[in-house]
């Protein structure tokens, strides 16, 4: 099976790539095309809570959350490390689409992020 991944932040950063993915422990599993030697775990939970994790050469885990602002952390292979708070703004979830937008802060430094996953059959 494979998914399409887009992202977009407000820098105009973008990213799009299509790839494997599995699904298994209730996660979405799949190279993340962006960053050598990474993957990305998605988990959907019933509550609309979405957790997207890196493992890898990018070490990350951010929660999506409607109704409360989040702490997320990131590591880098170079030893960049860092937290940053995550608002919600937005969560779609269709049949084989989900569509993601959120703020993250770094540093009294704000950006919007899209993403747009396609899981095609």
């Amino acid at each position: 099976m494979n998914l399409t991944f887009h992202s977009v932040d407000s820098d105009n950063n973008k990213v799009t790539y299509t790839t494997e993915y599995e699904y298994k422990n209730d996660e979405y599993i799949f190279l993340d095309k962006s960053v050598e030697d990474t993957k990305i775990y998605l988990k959907i939970a019933d509550d609309l809570k979405i957790t997207i994790k890196r493992i890898g050469n990018i070490n990350m885990k951010i929660v999506l959350d409607q109704y409360n602002i989040t702490i997320g952390n990131y590591k880098s292979k170079e030893g960049l490390v860092f937290e940053l708070l995550i608002s919600n703004t937005k969560i779609e979830i269709n049949k084989n689409k989900l569509y993601l937008e959120y703020d993250s802060t770094i540093y009294d430094i704000k950006t919007n992020h899209k993403i747009w996953i396609l899981f095609n059959s």
